[in-house]
């Protein structure tokens, strides 16, 4: 049991690197995959863009705190 934890736990901690990377690289991507796919013909605003890289960048801090070791 205690081996699966911790392939849980790595997975979570591979994927949460992965949503990091993929909103800081690309927002506009990200922003569609949170809110985008509902509204046909929408666009993000620059302000929702920049809070998407901000928290990517967040995300991949957390995600590369606990891959080190936090």
């Amino acid at each position: 049991m205690f081996k699966t934890v911790n392939t849980f736990f790595a997975i979570w901690k591979i994927l949460a690197l992965g949503v990091g990377i993929l909103f800081a690289a690309y927002p506009k991507a990200g922003w569609y995959l949170e809110t985008g796919w509902k509204f046909k013909g929408a666009e993000p605003s620059k302000l929702v863009l920049i809070v998407n890289r901000v928290m990517g960048v967040i995300f991949i801090a957390i995600a590369l705190a606990f891959i080190i070791g936090f």
